[in-house]
């Protein structure tokens, strides 16, 4: 709301005595139109200045073509040297596939970031910041950088704060170490569960992926053994807890990161 004790909302219909910051002459406009937000947000970068197109990662989608249209004129205009660079279209996907739950399969869709990685790095980007400093580094380095295309992907819900500023922008500036990541994301499995059980139905709980390290490191094969079958009977309880509870257990929905004792 900050922003309407600038500028009023541009309203050129009728108005009633309880309308609030309508005006004939503002500058925030209101339009449930991803097209149109795009077609907006492009034209003004043209013009210079910069800009910021936030959405959920089920509804992106509906500019794929626009985004694609767009990356391919980037692409295009950096060879043409007389051509000045214009500030980067930013997209912030503030409401993910893991915290759905309220909407289930029907807001579940990361396909964006495989149609943006599509690209070469030389035009597109995704950022993925674990915490809300490294978002801010993110946001940073998004909103000053040119002839990109950015693409944020953050939570909107309460989540740990994992780094202090220094660190995440340390930690948001140079990636070693590739060949011992393994990656684990969206399998396309969903429903209108609970957050946690989001990430079981993809395989990206907890369990899981200790399991996973298990099976991925052979000398821990013997000594995790007792270990590994823990963690599946878990997942065994936890399937019956939500059945019969429609929440998680008590151990995920109360957990708390520990602080080390003073």
């Amino acid at each position: 709301m900050l922003f309407f004790e600038v500028t009023n909302r541009q309203w050129e219909a009728q108005t009633q005595d309880n309308d609030e910051f309508l005006a004939t002459q503002g500058r925030t406009m209101e339009i449930l139109s991803e097209h149109q937000c795009e077609g907006w947000l492009e034209g003004y970068l043209l013009t210079g200045r910069h800009g910021l197109f936030t959405s959920y990662e089920a509804f992106i989608h509906i500019i794929d073509s626009m985004f694609n249209q767009h990356a391919k004129w980037l692409k295009v205009s950096a060879k043409l040297l007389w051509r000045k660079k214009t500030a980067s279209l930013n997209y912030l996907l503030a409401s993910h596939v893991w915290q759905q739950a309220h909407n289930g399969d029907t807001h579940q869709d990361p396909g964006f970031i495989d149609h943006v990685v599509n690209k070469k790095a030389s035009i597109a980007r995704v950022y993925l910041p674990p915490d809300s400093n490294s978002l801010l580094s993110v946001a940073d380095h998004c909103l000053r950088s040119r002839n990109y295309v950015n693409v944020v992907i953050a939570g909107k819900y309460l989540a740990p704060q994992w780094l202090k500023m220094e660190e995440a922008i340390e930690h948001c500036t140079r990636r070693t170490n590739h060949a011992n990541m393994h990656v684990r994301g969206y399998k396309e499995e969903g429903t209108i569960t609970t957050f946690f059980d989001n990430l079981v139905l993809n395989d990206l709980d907890r369990f899981h992926l200790v399991i996973d390290v298990i099976n991925r490191l052979p000398q821990l094969s013997d000594k995790a053994a007792k270990l590994k079958l823990m963690l599946e009977e878990k997942l065994i309880e936890h399937r019956k807890y939500i059945n019969k509870n429609g929440e998680d257990l008590p151990e995920i929905r109360n957990w708390k990161w520990n602080q080390a004792k003073s």
